[in-house]
């Protein structure tokens, strides 16, 4: 995904996530995004990808819109990370593979799994490693208590009043000429 130009403010938040995932744990950090379509979850986790991009050796964005969906981002991972032949066509062999690669490296890792609104926990469960040097976000627009079992959920809200006049400030107009 390109860094998006006109991310503004969310300073405080883009930092709770970053103390969040940096708390010092020596296993799997998970923080979730939750809050209502529209308000910046994914430009969100977008935003501390590329403020931390010299923190992880690996950056992947996974779509977690369904199980399927899943899968098939998890089998392009595989085959990104050379884990299976091109010709391999089996998910679960590559959920397996990316698994056993991530617990085992010692590579710093994030992996983002997107707007995970119609997915339950339980069924994203086996998507996720649980060993390994790395962290995980998740964005969804289920209510934050839906995830509270993968540990930090940020609730994320509309723009305050002055976050939204910074925004609209950027992107006044000049004048038109007279």
């Amino acid at each position: 995904h390109p860094q998006n130009p006109n991310f503004t403010g969310r300073e405080e938040i883009l930092q709770q996530v970053a103390d969040t995932l940096n708390a010092g744990q020596t296993t799997v950090v998970t923080q979730t995004i939750a809050g209502l379509g529209g308000v910046g979850k994914t430009q969100l986790a977008l935003a501390y990808c590329y403020a931390h991009l010299d923190a992880y050796d690996l950056i992947n964005w996974l779509s977690a819109d369904s199980e399927p969906g899943l899968g098939e981002s998890l089998m392009a991972l595989a085959r990104r990370l050379k884990l299976l032949a091109p010709t391999v066509a089996d998910q679960q062999m590559a959920i397996q593979a990316v698994q056993q690669f991530l617990s085992q490296t010692n590579h710093k890792w994030l992996l983002v799994y997107d707007n995970a609104d119609q997915i339950e926990p339980r069924q994203l469960m086996p998507y996720l490693p649980r060993t390994g040097s790395g962290h995980l976000l998740i964005t969804s627009r289920r209510d934050a208590a839906h995830w509270q079992t993968f540990g930090q959920t940020l609730a994320l809200d509309t723009f305050t009043t002055a976050e939204a006049a910074a925004f609209w400030q950027e992107r006044k107009l000049p004048d038109a000429p007279g």
